[in-house]
């Protein structure tokens, strides 16, 4: 994971549901809930750094679902 956020790459959340093959819902409920990878507002929008995705999805990795 890279902390390097002069080329760390904003994802809208469309892209980052798609990459983690949930819905955009799911995504919404997650940040209310404060979970889910790291985001940031930009005045109203909401992105995610490329790191924060990579960096959630090592965390799930090993992990059996519920």
């Amino acid at each position: 994971m890279t902390n390097d956020t002069k080329t760390d790459r904003l994802l809208r959340p469309d892209e980052v549901a798609e990459r983690l093959g949930v819905s955009e819902r799911t995504l919404e409920r997650w940040r209310a809930a404060g979970q889910g990878p790291a985001f940031v507002t930009i005045g109203r929008m909401v992105r995610y750094a490329e790191s924060a995705v990579a960096g959630f999805v090592e965390t799930l990795e090993g992990r059996r679902p519920k």
